[in-house]
This record gives structure tokens, sequence and C-alpha cells, in this order.
């Protein structure tokens, strides 16, 4: 299958009986890194159907455990689909681009929701609330997009969320500053604790990040998310010329210096480090965070701990390194201090 433009993090893609979404920028010349969302099945019960097919989800959240178990899916029954990275020195699912018979572009399903004359009731609400966040974050509407089950037209009225995207860095920072200013229902206490329990990290922690997360909310009674994606021109790495490998753990006191990829995929903050326990002086350079939670939270000059992985990182002909948390092998977990 020949692709429309470059794949994107957020888009999804179809191989055989798997659904997958996209992950990331960087890929093999032959592959797309991904992880399977939902298995496409002609028998069965589910909340998610089309066309006579019905839709398992799989992948329940975005936990590292969550990834575990969809990669211990594919080793099952499509081991094809697994990949050892040399350049990352980690398995993860990556569909052939020989085996994709579907390439779904969240821009290209919203601009066909806009131009529809008969919408469901969740579609009408999705183009209500892109409109209101373009007009108050003066954002062309052309640079949004839908993605998750309303991008697959599997989605369901009565549970579905709304999973919008926008695209562009500057773009980006205009939306998210616009939606920390506008009045969505958000019922932290009840996002603290599903955090806590899905990604493991202490609760008081979940209830300060949660207060910090503001691409998220509740629209007309439905939720609804949205997420900072890259135009291509904006990619600043290149599969091949760019990869790490795990050192160590490590815990680190750090200073914000630059959070402006903290809204991409993954989450990234430069930083400078004050105080390094567990391993001698060195050049560590980033926060890499491979879990949305930690999207966009910490502000420029702000101090965190961070606990996490070690990385060396090779980029061209430059070596440095970064923590890393969200990965898993470790977790970790970030916070102000």
């Amino acid at each position: 299958m020949v692709s429309r433009r470059v794949f994107l993090d957020k888009d999804y893609v179809r191989a055989k009986n798997i659904i997958a979404c996209v992950l990331g920028y960087i890929h093999p010349p032959d592959r797309v890194f991904c992880y399977p969302k939902y298995i496409a099945l002609y028998k069965g019960q589910s909340l998610w159907t089309k066309n006579g097919e019905v839709y398992i989800r799989i992948t329940p959240d975005y936990s590292t455990s969550s990834i575990v178990n969809s990669i211990n899916y594919l080793r099952k029954f499509h081991p094809e689909y697994l990949y050892y990275d040399n350049f990352f020195k980690t398995e993860i699912a990556a569909i052939p681009l020989s085996d994709i018979s579907a390439h779904y572009l969240p821009e290209e399903r919203l601009n066909e929701i806009l131009n529809k004359n008969q919408l469901d009731s969740l579609e009408t609400k999705a183009v209500a609330l892109v409109k209101q966040i373009s007009k108050e974050s003066k954002v062309n509407i052309r640079d949004f997009g839908i993605t998750g089950s309303i991008l697959l037209k599997i989605h369901n009225v009565k549970i579905s969320d709304i999973n919008l995207v926008v695209y562009g860095i500057k773009n980006s920072w205009r939306v998210h500053k616009v939606l920390k200013e506008m009045n969505f229902e958000r019922p932290y206490e009840k996002w603290a604790k599903r955090m806590s329990k899905v990604y493991r990290v202490p609760l008081k922690l979940a209830e300060k990040i949660c207060l910090r997360r503001v691409n998220r909310g509740i629209f007309c009674g439905k939720n609804f998310s949205l997420s900072y994606v890259l135009k291509p021109h904006e990619i600043d790495k290149k599969y091949g010329k760019y990869g790490y490998k795990i050192i160590d753990r490590v815990r680190v006191e750090a200073v914000i210096l630059d959070n402006t990829r903290s809204l991409f995929f993954p989450y990234t903050y430069a930083i400078r480090c004050i105080k390094v326990e567990k391993t001698k002086s060195i050049d560590i350079r980033e926060l890499i965070c491979f879990q949305g939670i930690y999207c966009g939270v910490f502000d420029n000059e702000e101090k965190v701990l961070i606990e996490g992985l070690l990385l060396e990182i090779i980029d061209g002909e430059e070596k440095y390194y970064s923590i890393a948390v969200g990965l898993r092998e470790y977790s970790g977990l970030v916070e102000v201090i």
C-alpha cells in the first residue's frame, strides 16, 4: 500500500485483522512502529462494530503493562509483527509496510465529518468541540484531526470518547494554552485514582499531575482528549541515525530548561541536573517520558525529582545521556520538588 503521507503519531493502520495505533515518528524503512489496539473478528460480541465485523479492544489503556500484554498477544498470534530493533535495543510491535492494507489519517476523517450532511450524536459533539477549540485558540480547523474509534468509524455513540489531535508545534502550544483557560468539567479526583492504579504512581503524585493535565475533560457529557502531533517537517530525528541503550536506574534532581517538545511523543524536556545519585557526573541533557501523563505538565525553570533509567543516546555523530520514565524495564516517576 502506498501511503498518502508519512506515518505520524496517532495515525492508525490495519494489517490482517489487527488495527494498530502508530507510535511516534521514527520508523524503519520497511515497517511502522505501533501498538495493536483492536482485533477485527467476524463473530463475537463487542461495543465496537462496523460492516458485520466486531472489534475487540486488546489495549484498554496506555500503561506499560497494557503495552506488554499487547506484545505478548502478538508473540502468540502474530509473531511476524514483533521486531527487535538494534537502534533502540528492544522488542517492539512493528508492522511491515507490505502487510498494511489501510492507513487511517485523523485530518482526513475530521474533514469528512465536517463536510457530512448527517452526523450521529457523537460526531456532532466532536464537531462542536473542535470548532470551539479552533475559535478560542485561533488555530485553523484544518490543522486538527480526530483519532481513536471515530477515526476508524467503529465508535459507539453511547460509550466512545472524543479523541482529537492538533498538528504543529506552534499550533499545539496555542491550543495547550487555551485549554488551560477553557472551563471544561475535569473530575480530577476520579482521574487521579485511575492514574494511580493504571500507571502505578503514588496517589498524591497522581493528584498533582492531574491538576496540571489540561488536554482532557468532559464536553457535553462526553470524555475527550486532545493529542499534540508534529507536522512532517518538524520531525528532527531519522531512523538509523538515532538510538539508545539502557545503562542503569538513576535518581536525579534537575531543573526544566526547555519544555517545547514536551507535548509530543516521546514527551521530552531539556534539563540541567542539580544532583545525580547512583552514578558518576555525566552529561545528562534530557528527560524523556514515554507515558502521556507527563505530556506538557512541567514548566520551564521548575525543579523536579526524576526516578528513571539512564540512557546513552546516539544522535548522528553525537553521544550524550538522557533519563527515561515509562519504559517497560522500569516506569519510574517525575514530580515537582
